[in-house]
């Protein structure tokens, strides 16, 4: 990739379908084992990077199998 390309962005949206499911961090938290922290993490979309494992945990959890319910692509706007 070279310096003058912009990139797009990939964002988690996980806040989106908890709002959706009527399900709040803490739930998911306990039917994960995942530390409310890490949790908020991701609801808040903090981070530079997100764990395979957790995604996976997250989607069981959640009982969904398209990750886009928890993870957006943005292009960049030229």
């Amino acid at each position: 990739m070279k310096g003058d390309q912009s990139v797009g962005k990939i964002r988690v949206v996980l806040r989106d379908t908890l709002n959706e499911l009527g399900m709040t961090q803490k739930e998911l938290a306990q039917r994960t084992q995942i530390r409310e922290s890490t949790i908020s993490l991701l609801t808040r979309d903090a981070g530079s990077s997100v764990n395979k494992e957790i995604l996976a945990r997250v989607m069981d959890a959640l009982e969904i199998d398209d990750i886009r319910k928890i993870i957006k692509y943005e292009p960049d706007e030229k």
